[in-house]
């Protein structure tokens, strides 16, 4: 999901009802500001973009696109890690993982699941497009506008769409060997993949 600071109290009181437990909170410290969650739901800080790194591509505004799926991965699979612990750690009932927008620590996040839950590539794609337009609302109340124009500039100038960028961060990618390289031990994979499924 997107920031829970957009979340009223009874939006928080019908996530506790449907059986929600646990958030996994993907942001850093200084984007974190209080809500009104339910006492008894456990939160984990997982902070995907634990400092700026200069080198790294959203450095160089690929970020809002899966475009910055590939990199990340590539780069910090240490820190795709330290999230798929947290969920194999997590309580009873259900969990749900979040950034400030929804679209691109939590895109991450969500690729790698529903790759490891064995959901074809074109699926995973199509259900990524659904990020864009669900955003609009989100920027708005964050004072970024609609960033739609830009991100379909910045796909078309490297000759992609936001399904085929997709497409291809999943071309060649086996999500259960690259937890396992990452440290993840198959039974934490086997817990992870059957919350999933």
């Amino acid at each position: 999901m997107d920031s829970p600071q957009r979340l009223t109290g009874q939006a928080w009181q019908e996530i506790w009802d449907y059986g929600i437990r646990t958030v996994i909170d993907l942001r850093n410290a200084e984007e974190i500001r209080p809500d009104g969650r339910p006492a008894g739901m456990t939160t984990v800080q997982v902070p995907l973009d634990q400092e700026k790194d200069p080198d790294f591509v959203l450095e160089r505004g690929l970020d809002c696109t899966p475009l910055y799926y590939p990199p990340f991965l590539e780069r910090y699979p240490n820190r795709v890690a330290d999230v798929f612990r947290a969920i194999a750690a997590a309580g009873e009932g259900g969990l749900v993982y979040h950034c400030a927008a929804g679209r691109d620590r939590t895109g991450v996040v969500t690729l790698v699941l529903l790759a490891l839950a064995g959901v074809e590539p074109a699926d995973i794609a199509a259900d990524n497009t659904l990020s864009g337009p669900c955003l609009r609302p989100a920027w708005a109340e964050l004072g970024f506008g609609d960033q739609t124009g830009a991100i379909d500039d910045l796909l078309a100038k490297h000759g992609t769409t936001v399904e085929q960028a997709a497409l291809d961060a999943l071309t060649s990618f086996d999500a259960e060997k690259y937890l396992v390289k990452a440290g993840l031990t198959a039974g934490e994979i086997a817990v992870i993949r059957a919350r999933l499924v």
